[in-house]
């Protein structure tokens, strides 16, 4: 590379900028960035909190000024012309590009990530070059290549950022003026806060001069290589290769920044019309329901993967404005146009972010029949990875994927009697992250188990040290919801299914990292990692195997586990499946037959006897009194056609009389199985029931939904009274239970008498082995158990049963006797309710209508009991799950954009004010609350 002798003067600014600049932003790296930017991207993308992206460009913000650095003192030492070069050619453009990509860009779309790579070929390139002639040992057709790509490089940044120069220019010199030296005092009182200063104004110096400088360095590379090319390879074929190269990186350009929302909403736009019935509904057909996806979340995330929208994009026309206070003139809207061009990859095709995000979501809602945070939570959580946005601190639908708290242990103690037992299980929550988290865990526990117990504490010694309370469903959850807002430790256990449960506790105490103190600088770093043991307890009965049965995970949000997860039985270390939760069973030490139980319960004596002979196997009768099935027709259901015609067959071999429908917003009697085609929409189960209730035309044994798990968080508000229906069975297809049912579906499937199965033919047999064994007393059947009341219940048995001491089955029976009072009085009456909370609370259990909740402080405390008071204590809400992300500014958007050097003082205003708050604070923290 050729090397002129340089001017002294000139030679000395260029060892000036170089080693002034790099020397600073050395001291600010160490005190500043690598503490408390670099170090936490690369543990949060350890841990999975950030992309492995945003810890590359972390480390490489550090990385690069002191490798650019070391080759100052070595390589290009002696060479003013090489430092210089290296600066502005390579560790600037770098720079640039990391703080974009961090703190502008986000996450990478198609058409930014072919701008970012062609940035990378240029600077290897030019770094090639500047080492020794390094790029000699390419071929020369790579030589040209690289040239070229390093001059349209060159260019394209060049003429992107140069219509910012001129107001940019005289925003700067305006920041200048406005520095006044009196309020410099306080500044030299802190030595970083002048650092800070001095490296934020000659960065807005070297950025300033950057695009032209750049431009520089690539035309003078490509014309070098030109000419060497042209003498080598002929002016015809060095003309075909720079040709070729330009015709490449157009038609990327043109490929890459297409974007499919607008098409995408074009063609669902059909689903904010209303159809009467009978009207034709258009459809899409499914293999291009990929790319609705496409677009729909490209619209979702906008604000994540573009600056700005095209049509609010004035950014270059507001910059002049702002410095001149007159932006008519030709050369701000000639400016603008070429600005908009050029940044095509990084405006989103659209008016508003807000407007088309919520749009996309409603679309997706409603024809893929989920929310788009439970469907695509991969993609949402990928975009808030490429910012440091941490959401919120309750588990939301997309945390399902959050790997934020790590369960360490899982220790089960299991202590039988006879042919039932209690059970212990306790959890050992790690967070991994520096910020508060819930953790959620929706699972199923057999019909035959009853919840018993939930404890919270910070003490390996005293895992019970926080005991639950009993309340009203209701007021439990408005409670805990409010500690939750107020990051305070409280822990609430539901039931939210006739077999599903759901336990959460929040926060689990963050990590601390205490920074130690040296010459008033905060050198290292000591971690501190508090754990939360977390206990529920349950009774239950041996399960067909003769073993006991454990919790079964349905979903869980923002915990998991590891190789680094130790689970033990009794003590003893036990292996899991590497995906399991927990195993499915525990197994017995000694072989146990199940025998009748009696237990009091209210006053009432309540005799359990095991289902043996005749009772044990019960055979599907033929019946003439017609079953309704009825197949929900929304979308999700297209995955379920195999199931839904294995199932029609299996009813098709039954002598029963049955009409099949298939629902959508109506239900429709149907003779043939639907085509995946068929299944489309968000209809919904509720809504599906309330139809065919109002077009049933005769009486029916019952009504029985094939469904899949469904969506919880979008299930209707319809309900209506279950004497108004036939025993309602829902019919999970799939091998998946729905990990949560609203209120009203809960009220229906137990009033009406019906349930939830995973079959049909299990759904048929257990509700005709109910309603055939008619007989005095008889109130309940459980897969093992009949169960009996006795209407003489003697104070002597009930003095009896209190005198033997602890009876684990009559929890059991508890449940059962609870179950069966709500099944036969009006529970729309709070009395009502009162009195099975009352019985609820007597028995320390979890039902439909009481809950438990663990609070730390009589605070808590005193709120709970003022809302246990309240009318609508009962009355539980909707958890959705859909959390409010705080989304990136619109850049450039008309209003609000800062003028160019109100974007320079907040630049430094924030530098500023990180030392300010690091010099008041002895430790950088965030303080867990007290358990």
């Amino acid at each position: 590379m050729e090397n002129k002798k340089l001017p002294v003067w000139i030679a000395v600014c260029c060892y000036l900028l170089f080693w002034f600049w790099n020397l600073t932003y050395a001291v600010l790296a160490g005190v500043l960035i690598i503490p408390h930017f670099t170090m936490p991207a690369i543990t949060g993308a350890f841990i999975g909190l950030h992309s492995g992206f945003t810890a590359l460009f972390a480390t490489l913000l550090v990385a690069i000024p002191a490798l650019c650095i070391g080759l100052g003192f070595t390589r290009f030492r002696k060479n003013p012309t090489a430092l210089i070069k290296l600066f502005y050619g390579v560790e600037m453009p770098i720079i640039f590009i990391m703080l974009s990509t961090m703190f502008l860009l986000r996450e990478l779309n198609p058409g930014v990530t072919h701008v970012l790579i062609n940035i990378l070929i240029a600077l290897f390139a030019y770094l090639a070059c500047l080492w020794g002639g390094l790029h000699t040992r390419f071929p020369m057709w790579l030589r040209l290549s690289l040239a070229m790509t390093m001059l349209l490089t060159g260019l394209y940044c060049a003429l992107l950022l140069a219509p910012f120069f001129i107001p940019a220019t005289a925003g700067f010199f305006e920041l200048l003026g406005e520095i006044k030296l009196s309020h410099l005092g306080d500044i030299f009182n802190y030595l970083l806060f002048l650092v800070a200063l001095i490296c934020g104004l000659s960065t807005c110096v070297v950025f300033l001069a950057l695009p032209f400088v750049l431009i520089f360095l690539y035309i003078r590379e490509f014309l070098r290589e030109w000419r060497i090319a042209d003498a080598s390879l002929g002016r015809a074929k060095a003309g075909a290769i720079t040709a070729g190269i330009l015709g490449l990186n157009a038609v990327l350009f043109a490929v890459l920044n297409q974007q499919p929302q607008q098409e995408t909403f074009e063609r669902m736009a059909f689903l904010d019309q209303q159809f009467r019935p009978g009207e034709t509904i258009p459809s899409i057909p499914r293999e291009e329901h990929d790319a609705l996806r496409k677009g729909l979340i490209n619209a979702y995330l906008a604000p994540y993967r573009y600056l700005s929208t095209t049509e609010r994009n004035s950014a270059v026309y507001d910059a002049y404005l702002g410095a001149f206070d007159d932006a008519d003139h030709a050369l701000a809207k000639v400016s603008q146009a070429v600005f908009d061009f050029l940044a095509t990859p990084f405006l989103y095709d659209g008016a508003y972010f807000h407007e088309d995000k919520e749009r996309a979501a409603r679309y997706y809602q409603k024809f893929f029949d989920q929310p788009i945070e439970k469907g695509e939570p991969e993609a949402i959580l990928n975009a808030l990875k490429a910012t440091f946005d941490q959401g919120s601190p309750a588990a939301g639908l997309v945390d399902v994927l959050n790997r934020h708290v790590l369960i360490t242990n899982m220790a089960i103690t299991v202590e039988p009697q006879d042919d039932s037992a209690r059970i212990r299980i306790v959890q050992t929550l790690e967070n991994q992250t520096y910020n508060n988290h819930e953790v959620t865990f929706h699972f199923s526990l057999p019909e035959e188990a009853a919840l018993t117990g939930l404890w919270l504490s910070d003490d390996a010694t005293d895992l019970d040290k926080f005991v639950y309370a009993v309340a009203p469903r209701g007021a439990a959850q408005q409670v805990y919801n409010d500690e939750v807002s107020r990051r305070i430790d409280p822990s609430l256990l539901e039931q939210v299914g006739p077999r599903q449960y759901r336990l959460r506790a929040f926060p689990v105490p963050p990590r601390r990292a205490e920074y130690n103190r040296s010459m008033g600088l905060r050198l290292g770093t000591d971690y501190e990692l508090k754990p939360m043991y977390l206990t529920v307890e349950y009774k239950t009965t041996l399960d067909d195997q003769g073993a006991w049965p454990l919790p079964q995970l349905l979903e869980k949000r923002n915990a998991y586990w590891s190789d680094r997860t130790q689970r033990t039985l009794n003590g003893q270390p036990i292996r899991t499946e590497e995906d399991a939760w927990l195993p499915t069973t525990a197994p017995m030490s000694a072989v146990v037959l199940r025998k009748q139980h009696d237990a009091v319960v209210a006053g009432q004596r309540v005799r359990a006897v095991p289902r043996t002979g005749a009772d044990a196997q019960w055979n599907i009768q033929a019946s003439t009194t017609p079953y309704a099935i009825l197949i929900d027709g929304s979308y999700s259901m297209g995955e379920q056609t195999e199931n839904v015609a294995a199932a029609l067959k299996q009813l098709q071999q039954l002598d029963i009389a049955h009409e099949i429908y298939l629902c959508h917003t109506r239900c429709q009697p149907i003779k043939t199985l639907p085509a995946a085609e068929e299944f489309y929409g968000d209809s919904l189960p509720m809504n599906q029931l309330a139809d065919w209730r109002r077009n049933a035309m005769q009486d029916y044994e019952a009504v029985m939904l094939l469904t899949d798990a469904g969506s919880y968080e979008q299930e209707s508000q319809v309900s209506f009274k279950a004497t108004q229906m036939p025993p309602v069975w829902l019919v999970h297809l799939g091998g998946a239970l729905a990990y949560a049912y609203r209120d009203q579906t809960l009220d229906l499937l137990k009033q009406s008498h019906g349930g939830v199965t995973q079959s049909l033919p299990e759904a048929i047999i257990t509700h005709q082995f109910r309603h055939g064994r008619a007989e005095d007393g008889l109130f309940a059947i459980t897969p093992h158990y009949l169960w009996y009341m006795d209407e003489n219940t003697s104070a002597e048995a009930e003095k009896n049963s209190v005198q033997s001491g602890e009876d684990f089955f009559s929890a059991i029976a508890a449940r059962r006797w609870l179950e069966y009072l709500a099944q036969t009085r009006d529970t729309s009456d709070v009395q009502v309710l009162d009195q099975l909370h009352a019985i609820a609370k007597a028995e320390h259990m979890v039902t439909d209508y009481s809950s438990m909740i663990v609070l730390v402080e009589e605070r808590q405390k005193k709120a709970l009991e003022e809302a246990e008071q309240k009318a609508d204590r009962f009355d539980r809400e909707v958890e959705t799950g859909q959390e409010a992300f705080s989304a990136p500014m619109d850049m450039f958007s008309a209003s609000p954009v800062p003028e160019p050097e109100e974007w320079l003082l907040l630049g430094l205003a924030g530098l500023m004010l990180a030392f300010a708050a690091l010099h008041r604070r002895r430790q950088f923290t965030l303080q867990p609350a007290s358990l």
